[in-house]
């Protein structure tokens, strides 16, 4: 991405995974040029098992993204902005001499309880990691572990030249770095270190 020469343009590697097996579930790579939140829809269509979860990071935060998830009754975890701001709007409607409710943003509840959560708070960026850490936000953490895993198996380079092929080969990556997940992940322990002890 930095310092590319004329020459060479860079790709975007979007992932999803399951957190439990740590097992890549889809893998879409799309020009620089194509917003995360557009590959987003692209990611879910082949995932078969219901999903019933999603964590993604602020990329992700935007009205058609939760529309979306709304629609599928998947509860999103998505960080709004620092400055964000309620999107719950009353709209009054008068029926038979009577005034109903009506909420025109019903897919937005969840990101309106994470701006209030938000919001109780003084400090904004607090607020936020206060929501993180209530939600179980940061299990998103594996993704970048997994990007990382990615990346120093196969470097950060693509050997094609098209974008077909490219595609093509970051999904046989996935697949093969599944394959190395079947076979066994580290197992970290915490030890007890002891200065002069050895």
């Amino acid at each position: 991405m930095h310092k590319a020469s004329r020459r060479r343009t860079w790709r975007k590697v979007h992932i999803a995974m399951d957190p439990v097996t740590q097992q890549i579930t889809s893998c879409v790579l799309t020009p620089s040029t194509v917003h995360d939140s557009k590959a987003f829809f692209q990611l879910l269509k082949p995932l078969k098992d219901p999903v019933k979860r999603i964590y993604a990071d602020g990329a992700y935060d935007n009205r058609t993204t939760h529309k979306f998830l709304f629609e599928r009754q998947i509860k999103p975890f998505i960080p709004p902005s620092i400055d964000a701001t309620l999107s719950y709007k009353k709209v009054f409607r008068t029926h038979l001499g009577r005034k109903r409710v009506i909420d025109p943003y019903p897919g937005l509840t969840w990101r309106n309880q994470a701006i209030e959560h938000k919001e109780q708070f003084t400090n904004r960026r607090e607020g936020l990691n206060d929501w993180k850490r209530s939600s179980g936000y940061h299990l998103r953490s594996l993704v970048e572990t997994t990007m990382m895993r990615f990346k120093r198996t196969f470097s950060d380079k693509l050997r094609s030249r098209l974008l077909s092929t490219q595609k093509t080969e970051a999904y046989i990556k996935c697949l093969i770095l599944n394959k190395f997940i079947e076979m066994g992940l580290p197992h970290t322990v915490p030890v007890l270190y002891l200065p002069g002890k050895g």
